[in-house]
């Protein structure tokens, strides 16, 4: 049984934006991590960047999409995982997410150190991460 899973910003932008073409894909899989008490790790860098990307789209103008950001933030089945510097000491020895750009190599760091599954719909970051799936690829193989 999975326990907990990493989740990147682009499987966060996706399902907080109901205009976004895998919006369907990660609601479901958001229900399915529900179900099965899942618990969703959310490097920091991943909330930075999916707040930012959301405030730019302006969906925050709509308090009731606000509200709903803010609460998933408060849920109890999300765990975040600060940067510091013992997670530095352990990302410099890690010489195999070379492809990735930065954000996406503490990203992929992140769900290495925690050995956790990594979802997002960025292909490129899952071809170099240690175990990833898109949330459809995960759905797939767990549900």
């Amino acid at each position: 049984m999975i326990e907990h899973v990493t989740l990147d910003s682009s499987f966060l932008v996706s399902f907080f934006s109901v205009s976004e073409s895998h919006f369907e894909a990660s609601k479901k899989l958001m229900n399915f991590a529900d179900q099965k008490k899942i618990i969703l790790l959310v490097p920091m860098i991943v909330l930075l960047e999916a707040f930012h990307t959301l405030r730019r789209t302006g969906i925050f103008e709509n308090h009731h999409e606000y509200n709903k950001f803010q609460s998933f933030l408060n849920s109890e089945s999300i765990k975040y995982f600060d940067l510091d510097m013992s997670f530095f000491n352990m990302f410099k020895e890690f010489p195999f997410f070379n492809e990735l750009k930065t954000s996406d190599a503490i990203i992929a760091a992140s769900a290495f150190i925690n050995k956790s599954i990594l979802i997002s719909w960025d292909k490129k970051l899952l071809q170099n991460s240690w175990q990833g799936y898109t949330p459809d690829g995960f759905l797939k193989k767990f549900a």
